[in-house]
């Protein structure tokens, strides 16, 4: 994106916020499959340059994941973040899965 004029870097950060808000939509209606579609999609339309926007993008995604009950998938979302930016609230969010994945292995 670097090499693109400002008006197109400014489009795509436009895009992605609005994929970002249509998979908030699918996740509050429960379309879960569709709410990460769209999560990816926001990814893939914002650079890497605003790391902080992709990482709650990222962080979404594993919250998605822990609504469907695919854990292993979220604790990757979650450790992908964890290794560039650690942060409590994923933190958090790590500690919470891991004591969940426990606690259904020794039921």
């Amino acid at each position: 994106m670097g090499s693109h004029p400002p008006s197109t870097q400014n489009c795509q950060i436009s895009l992605g916020r609005l994929r970002v808000n249509m998979g908030n939509i699918y996740m509050e209606q429960g379309q879960y499959p569709q709410a990460i579609k769209m999560y990816r999609m926001a990814l893939d339309q914002i650079s890497d340059i605003h790391r902080d926007v992709r990482y709650k993008i990222m962080q979404n995604i594993g919250t998605v994941f822990v609504c469907m009950g695919r854990y292993a998938d979220a604790i990757t979302s979650f450790e992908t973040i964890m290794e560039d930016q650690a942060n409590f609230k994923t933190g958090l969010w790590m500690q919470s899965l891991s004591k969940l994945v426990l606690n259904s292995a020794n039921d």
